[in-house]
């Protein structure tokens, strides 16, 4: 998918869509710096999964880290 490098950068954007869903529902985007490429996705989690799997193919060690959630 992406040629064989020492570092990858993603961008992960989230929003949140009051005209359509409710203001709980945010939708997300990775980008993958290097080559432009983008994903949608439906969900934070979603996105935050995409990465981990782009990682696991570039053989990056990935330790989850415990997670907090901001008020």
């Amino acid at each position: 998918m992406f040629p064989a490098a020492k570092y990858v950068s993603f961008v992960v954007r989230l929003w949140c869509d009051d005209q359509e869903q409710p203001s709980d529902h945010w939708y997300s985007e990775v980008e993958h710096v290097q080559s432009g490429e983008r994903w949608q996705f439906d969900s934070p989690t979603q996105s935050l999964h995409f990465v981990a799997q782009m990682a696991a193919r570039l053989d990056v060690p990935v330790t989850p880290a415990p997670m907090t959630v901001c008020p």
